[in-house]
């Protein structure tokens, strides 16, 4: 199954960039990941807020020296937007990551899709699926309580058909008839 939501617009910031404005970036942005570009504009990797306090501020490393490639997460594992979610959730899965960049033919960044992004998509499929069992469930049960009353119909027609035939009325003929073609309307029961 695909996506039916359009993924987010990836927020990048460039390989060669301080730390420091990846960190901006994020909090200006309200994002916790960045797609990194190299200098073609492609997709080299990803820095997340995670990367910055563990990769940088954890091993005390001098931030003001460091450059997003010191710290992102390369090379990108990325994703075409025509995959299906149980790929990429497998994708993620294996590689132990919650973000990935969806990228055109080129390399080029054109959404970011994350684990959570993909289990609101299954949760919404599940609900969909849900309530598509329940109406059909209702579809069986109207079929089953129709086919029920028929039966009670076709029982009680033969009941009354069995009476008439031993009945010596005038009408009887008429009357029988009348039955048949009732009993044709009902499906030939």
């Amino acid at each position: 199954m695909r996506m039916t939501r359009k993924p987010i617009d990836p927020v990048s910031i460039a390989a060669d960039a301080p730390l420091r404005a990846a960190a901006e970036r994020m909090e200006d942005r309200a994002v916790g990941c960045l797609v990194v570009l190299d200098e073609d504009g492609h997709t080299a990797g990803l820095v997340t807020d995670r990367d910055l306090v563990v990769r940088a501020l954890a091993e005390s490393r001098d931030v003001d020296r460091l450059r997003v490639a010191d710290v992102m997460s390369a090379p990108a594992v990325v994703a075409s937007p025509e995959e299906n979610v149980d790929v990429l959730l497998g994708r993620m899965w294996r590689r132990g990551i919650r973000r990935l960049p969806l990228v055109d033919d080129d390399g080029t960044p054109i959404g970011l899709v994350s684990l959570d992004d993909l289990v609101e998509h299954l949760v919404d499929e599940m609900s969909d699926l849900s309530q598509d069992l329940r109406s059909r469930q209702r579809r069986i049960a109207r079929r089953q309580e129709l086919d029920e009353l028929a039966q009670e119909a076709d029982q009680a027609l033969a009941a009354v058909y069995e009476r008439m035939q031993r009945a010596n009325w005038t009408a009887r003929e008429a009357f029988l008839r009348g039955i048949d073609e009732l009993r044709a309307r009902l499906g030939g029961r």
